[in-house]
């Protein structure tokens, strides 16, 4: 009797076991049930083993059975492998661990169909049941995963790629969830079309428990300081909200502000709930990994962020739970995978990446009109760089995306890395030298530091051309001068056609490549140096990002024998702590509000006009034209230092950010919503006792960082004759000539 019922549970446990290796096989989501079947999997899989061989050993006819003595061997090797991969987990390094369990329970279910199919033709009862169930449940086996593997290559899900629309939208409120979303401006929203709680973005320390590498890169990074603690961002939002009110800045919190935005606490103004730990929770892994669409290139935070429905089981507190969470998703990662990993993420990446590396301003924001912010996608897209431009100067030898340089690879022990141990660096190594600078982080400083200095910039000094005091200058012809131009804060050279003014003109006598060509200048006479700076390893505009805030220029200086300085151009003031000298070339996006007042708060929707605006397309040039005198007491040869600078943050930004605020008894009418007028005052006792950073007493005094330097020297004659101006043109300069000529042509230089 025991042993028909022991026999009876044999045949509804292989039943039921293959009919959820089935289920298991063809539909990995995450979901309770799914899970829920992982854990069944297990535990009826090791109860079948051991009643199997118990069974086994009681029946002597079964003992004698070739195929039954082969499924019992099959089905030992499957369980010792099950059980390896519990212990260890099913990971990529180990999938050899679940290719041998799976083919050993294959072996074993194979084994056993004959004894099966006979009992099917030729049985009765209980036999002829447990042959059709068997029967019926090894092709299920066969046939879900199949079907559901064709069913997906010929039904793929429309989210699992970014595909722009037909009929873009005409305005903000075509955008997003549109003027009803408790989100807009911002074209973020939800899978539920509401608010969702904050927790979801507060949880990243769980991460950590399985990706401690990445966690740790992540705590450093630009990411997660992207909200308010992160003094620069904090402040130009407090300035914001005071002068525009709360609506119009749920435009950057759809970017920035995941945990005290989505759960719609952002109508109340910032400075009320600045020190709750929403605020300080910056972006999370699940502000990135958690969104489940991208509505396309268009930028302004255009996605979709899904609460995953396990998240409280994940992130609970319980140790029973999260040991059995971490049990099941080390078992099973595939819904954790699918979960946190989209296709788009890998496919589209720098589509991805563009959700919120590309913004517009329009009249819900700005009060204003459509103003096109930063945007490093489409300059990206329409260069070599990406593989898909064909109007560029320089092709590179393979493609590559925002992942390429801002996420390489690093060696990692964490679980999920790649099959060549690695991961993919979640530092987010780009120009933020700011942050890690006021955290005291130096491993991310250094991480920073490195990337800026890598060689992704050249400078050369190139040129020298005479220059006759008082002498009418080669002329001029203006061409194409009022045409249409965008109405952009960022370079538009690559994001539309457009035809820019144009110059033509004699370039006259020029000595280059200075270095070959060595001309021995007169003492006394005025030349102008050509200063090159060519992007080499850069997929977007240079400088990128937050154009209007940053310090990047030219510092050239030219010294004598002596080493008295007889040119300088690009100093610093307050031995190298203060301002930028105002004449200095920059490379910026120099804006104006309505009343011509400089755009230096971070404040670019008051926008309403450019004085300028100088970024390098990648693979391009810019040149800077100085106008040097040689002193007639110089003593040879001279030595010119061209050094191109950069410093995240404008000297009068931070100032702002940390102590800003508008000088007492002045006028309501001085500020408004296009512009201010005020002046400030920068005294430390402004600075709030809760600032955000590691430095809480002074006014951060930010690193410069030299991004590429070169030198030339040149020789001085005795005036005894004429200055020789040799042009070298040979294989050797041909690259050189090549930059020159770019630098002119975007310049609109055309002769």
């Amino acid at each position: 009797m025991r042993r028909l019922a022991l026999s009876s549970f044999v045949r509804l446990g292989a039943v039921v076991l293959l009919v959820n290796t089935a289920y298991i096989a063809a539909f990995a989501s995450p979901t309770v049930f799914y899970m829920g079947n992982v854990f069944a999997h297990v535990a009826l899989g090791a109860l079948l083993w051991v009643t199997s061989l118990i069974l086994v050993a009681q029946d002597r006819d079964l003992r004698h059975s070739r195929p039954v003595q082969a499924a019992a061997a099959a089905l030992t090797l499957s369980f010792g492998f099950a059980a390896e991969l519990m212990r260890r987990g099913n990971l990529l390094e180990v999938r050899w661990i679940l290719v041998a369990h799976v083919a050993a329970g294959a072996i074993a279910v194979v084994a056993l169909l004959p004894p099966a199919l006979r009992m099917l033709r030729r049985g009765t009862g209980d036999a002829r049941r447990f042959g059709t169930a068997y029967a019926i449940a090894a092709a299920l086996l066969v046939v879900a995963p199949t079907a559901s593997s064709l069913w997906a290559a010929t039904h793929p899900n429309p989210a699992d790629r970014i595909v722009n629309p037909v009929t873009p939208p005409l305005s903000m409120q075509g955008e997003g969830g549109g003027p009803g979303s408790p989100f807009f401006p911002s074209s973020a929203q939800t899978d539920v079309g509401g608010t969702i709680p904050s927790d979801f973005f507060m949880d990243s320390e769980r991460c950590g428990a399985c990706h401690s590498d990445i966690y740790q890169q992540w705590k450093g990074s630009a990411h997660h300081f992207a909200s308010f603690n992160n003094q620069f961002y904090r402040k130009s939002i407090e300035y914001m909200q005071s002068v525009a009110g709360t609506a119009p800045s749920k435009w950057c919190a759809g970017c920035h502000d995941h945990a005290v935005f989505f759960n719609g606490r952002f109508d109340r103004p910032i400075v009320e709930q600045i020190d709750t730990p929403e605020a300080q929770a910056g972006l999370a892994c699940t502000s990135c990994h958690a969104i489940s669409r991208v509505d396309g290139s268009m930028g302004n935070g255009g996605f979709t962020i899904a609460y995953p429905p396990l998240h409280r089981l994940a992130s609970s507190r319980q140790p029973m739970i999260q040991a059995m969470d971490r049990f099941l998703t080390y078992l099973d990662p595939e819904p954790h995978r699918r979960t946190f990993m989209k296709p788009f993420m890998r496919l589209d990446s720098a589509e991805f990446c563009a959700a919120c590396h590309k913004v517009h301003l329009d009249v819900p924001v700005n009060d204003y009109r459509w103003v096109r912010g930063f945007n490093e996608y489409d300059n990206w897209q329409a260069s070599a760089v990406s593989g898909q431009g064909a109007r560029s100067f320089y092709y590179p030898e393979q493609p590559s995306t925002c992942v390429s340089c801002h996420m390489p690879s690093v060696a990692s022990g964490d679980a999920g890395r790649h099959a060549d141990g690695t991961i993919h660096s979640h530092r987010f190594p780009a120009a933020n030298t700011a942050l890690p600078f006021v955290n005291h982080d130096t491993e991310q400083m250094k991480v920073t530091t490195d990337f800026l200095t890598s060689g992704f910039v050249s400078v050369d000094i190139f040129a020298a051309s005479p220059i006759a005091e008082g002498t009418a200058a080669s002329p001029m012809t203006r061409r194409a001068d009022a045409v249409p131009q965008a109405m952009s804060s960022f370079a538009v050279g690559e994001e539309a056609e457009q035809v820019a003014p144009a110059i033509i003109r004699d370039v006259g006598e020029v000595a280059a490549p200075i270095d070959r060509a060595a001309p021995a200048l007169k003492r006394g006479s005025t030349v102008r140096l050509d200063v090159v700076v060519r992007t080499r390893k850069v997929g977007h505009f240079f400088p990128a990002g937050t154009v209007d805030a940053f310090d990047v220029w030219l510092e050239v200086q030219g010294r004598d024998a002596d080493g008295r300085v007889m040119f300088w151009s690009g100093q610093v003031e307050d031995d190298g702590r203060g301002a930028v000298e105002p004449g200095a070339h920059f490379y910026r996006s120099f804006q104006l509000d309505a009343h011509g007042n400089p755009i230096d708060k971070r404040n670019a929707w008051q926008t309403r006009s450019l004085l300028y605006v100088r970024l390098i397309p990648p693979g391009a040039a810019d040149v800077a034209h100085y106008r040097v005198r040689i002193p007639e007491d110089a003593r040879g040869p001279l030595t010119f230092t061209a050094k191109l600078q950069y410093r995240k943050f404008a000297h009068s930004y931070t100032k702002f950010a940390y102590a800003g605020q508008p000088a007492p008894g002045q006028s309501a009418a001085a500020v408004a919503k296009s512009f201010d007028d005020r002046t400030f005052s920068f005294d430390a006792a402004n600075i709030p006792a809760n600032v955000s950073g590691g430095i809480k007493d002074r006014v951060p005094e930010l690193p410069i960082t030299t991004l590429a330097t070169a030198t030339a020297s040149l020789a001085l004659s005795d005036g005894s004759s004429p200055t020789a101006w040799p042009r070298v043109v040979d294989p050797k300069s041909r690259e050189r000539w090549n930059d020159w000529g770019i630098g002119l042509l975007l310049q609109g230089d055309l002769k």
